[in-house]
């Protein structure tokens, strides 16, 4: 494939990354309307929604592998997403009775009725997530021409994905919902996926080979899949956390989580886009793996006695800007930008280094990759309700904080030991070190919750 052509390839992934998340915020706003603006609302789609997508991961990396036309496989994914866009609006509708039929019999058993709407939702949105969930095992091993490089090539592709998520949550909340409404924005988000589909079946001439009799499976180190799991968890918790702080300080409104959401996705993936050549360039994955781990944790801890000191600050620049509606949000979205930006850029270069560790051969490509996709999004999913549900109600948002970073320094000190650096003596100070950072910040000064909802 010529050159011209994998850059059109990528581009068409960074556009169903945008498609992606403009179907989940309009089905946010549908479901809101039987379900009411919780928080349970949004912890329904949001399970549903990434179950999907480690269920159809996992699915196509077992069958990626065996498919001479990965693209052509990939272009009809994305034109049955696009059928999904233009008939989820009618199945919500269609399950309107049903949804007030559980409220009725079960209206004195809140948690019957909370499971009740899950399973109905969940039956709604899990056909198009597991659709979206199937894409990235089948352009990985589209992409992917040497194991070597697959670094470069997986952390691209995940990058422009994640980047074009970005894009769709900022224009959905922004400009496609304000303007046309929710019904509209679907449509257009369904064929948006209509054309990528079209597009990727002209692309989609060349085959790629295929052994005749595949070998079995021979993937690396299972360690990889319980790192990128154990990240999604603690980055989710992190999400979770700075966005209950940072609406303290930017407001609650849906601008303001539009921003956050925006800001953590954006340090995603231009860590996975700027990181890529230089995962590929690291001879020993155990140490990069053990790099940046301790980056994300140690960068976490740095940021965090910054909220407390913040709210000064942004009440200043609000004042300042209150009278532009586009320069106060900027400002916003750059302060939100500012506090991610350093853990979120090195929890971008987990996934792709993860992955490479994980990934034996060149003809598991696809396998390789759907486990690893599947395993970061179920435990995002995890953290996501462990977030908040369990850890902010328990023991508050600045230990939870503390609780996700001691998760990335121990995975950190584990690569350091597996790969071999535990025998350095400057590497065994620094081991020794580390659990003392969590410790040194939680004996700081703690946030003023008074001051950051005053901001």
């Amino acid at each position: 494939m010529s050159h011209a052509n994998r850059w059109a390839v990528f581009g068409l992934f960074f556009f169903s990354g945008s498609c992606a998340l403009v179907y989940q915020i309009t089905w946010m706003r549908l479901f809101r309307l039987v379900m009411g603006n919780t928080v349970f609302t949004s912890a329904t789609v949001l399970t549903a929604f990434m179950a999907g997508l480690a269920l159809g991961s996992f699915i196509a990396g077992r069958l990626t592998d065996r498919t001479a036309h990965p693209l052509r496989t990939y272009a009809w994914l994305e034109v049955l997403i696009g059928l999904c866009g233009f008939g989820m609006a009618p199945a919500f509708a269609a399950a309107e009775p049903l949804y007030s039929w559980l409220y009725t019999l079960l209206s004195e058993s809140p948690l019957l009725l909370s499971i009740g709407r899950f399973l109905v939702s969940s039956a709604l949105l899990l056909l198009p997530a597991t659709l979206m969930g199937a894409t990235l095992p089948l352009l990985s091993r589209f992409m992917t021409q040497r194991v070597d490089s697959m670094g470069r090539d997986l952390g691209r592709l995940y990058a422009l994905n994640t980047l074009g998520a970005a894009l769709g949550a900022a224009i959905t909340g922004f400009l496609l919902v304000p303007t046309l409404g929710v019904q509209t924005t679907l449509w257009t988000a369904a064929i948006a996926n209509l054309i990528i589909g079209a597009a990727a079946f002209a692309l989609a001439r060349t085959p790629v080979a295929t052994p005749d009799d595949p070998a079995p499976a021979r993937l690396g180190d299972s360690a990889a899949l319980w790192a990128l799991a154990l990240t999604g968890f603690a980055s989710m918790v992190y999400e979770v956390s700075w966005t209950r702080t940072l609406a303290m300080l930017l407001g609650s409104s849906v601008y303001a989580f539009t921003l956050m959401l925006v800001a953590f996705i954006c340090g995603l993936g231009l860590g996975s886009l700027l990181l890529a050549n230089w995962i590929d360039r690291r001879p020993d994955l155990m140490r990069t793996l053990a790099l940046l781990q301790l980056a994300v944790g140690a960068t976490a801890l740095l940021v965090e006695p910054l909220f407390g000191l913040l709210p000064l600050l942004v009440v200043k620049l609000v004042n300042h800007f209150a009278d532009s509606f586009a320069l106060l949000h900027l400002v916003e979205f750059l302060i939100a930008l500012g506090l991610m930006l350093l853990p979120t850029f090195a929890a971008g270069g987990v996934f792709p280094a993860a992955a490479k560790l994980y990934t034996h051969q060149l003809a598991n490509v696809g396998r390789s990759v759907g486990d690893a996709y599947a395993a970061n999004t179920v435990g995002a999913v995890l953290g996501s309700f462990a977030g908040g549900f369990v850890l902010i109600p328990l023991i508050g948002v600045e230990a939870s904080i503390l609780a996700a970073t001691a998760i990335n320094l121990g995975l950190g000190l584990y690569f350091l030991w597996r790969g071999g650096l535990l025998a350095r003596p400057l590497f065994r100070v620094l081991a020794a070190s580390v659990p003392l950072l969590p410790l040194v910040v939680w004996l700081l000064p703690a946030w003023d919750v008074v001051l950051l909802n005053s901001a």
